[in-house]
């Protein structure tokens, strides 16, 4: 029959061990004998009841920090298997992922990496010399310029106009990819016009 000790007990022992500090040899050979222990699941939420509303003060938490400091984790050079890697990738899917947004993923956002729009940005540059139309400013002798191919007619107008709601719409949509809506801009000008990071809607 297992010993089950009182509270009181437990009490006790409690106060006859504070003060005492273990030594490194004893420390040592407690934590051989706790290895390959399992913790119950109702231990663990035990634990876990017992640790909330603790708080930790400053000069513990810098202990705590020295004596980390240098130490490599448990899971230093270990690479997951691809049966890992493929079962935590199912469990961070979609909604359970804590960068979900609703699987709203903004539509100019999709442009913007397609080719298409990589494309029209290049026939941009390539057309106006890589020099802002503005000011006539390019890169060269010792100056880096900041060149963006900015839409005359903005990219929220012409997808309001066009009911522009998938990325297949707006691939199909010519004036989206028309150059001579197009102008090469640096972006000291590209932030002087109306619809320069949303600051005009209806433009």
């Amino acid at each position: 029959m297992a010993y089950i000790r009182t509270a009181e007990h437990c009490k006790k022992l409690s106060e006859a061990q504070k003060g005492k500090k273990h030594s490194l040899e004893t420390l040592k050979k407690m934590s051989e004998s706790h290895k390959g222990i399992k913790l119950s699941v109702e231990h663990r939420i035990k634990l876990s009841k017992a640790q909330k509303g603790r708080i930790v003060s400053e000069e513990t938490r810098k202990k705590l920090s020295e004596a980390q400091k240098g130490e490599k984790g448990n899971n230093f050079g270990k690479h997951p298997s691809e049966e890992t890697r493929r079962k935590l990738g199912k469990v961070h899917k979609g909604s359970k992922n804590h960068n979900w947004k609703g699987g709203i993923t903004p539509l100019v956002m999709q442009i913007r990496k397609c080719f298409e729009y990589r494309q029209w940005r290049s026939d941009n540059f390539t057309r106006d010399d890589y020099t802002c139309v503005w000011c006539g400013v390019r890169s060269g002798l010792g100056i880096k310029v900041i060149l963006h191919a900015d839409h005359i007619k903005s990219f929220a107008t012409i997808l309001r106009e066009n009911n522009i709601t998938t990325m297949e719409q707006a691939l199909a949509c010519e004036e989206l990819w028309n150059l001579n809506n197009g102008r090469t801009l640096c972006l000291c000008c590209h932030k002087k016009t109306d619809t320069y990071a949303g600051k005009k809607i209806n433009a």
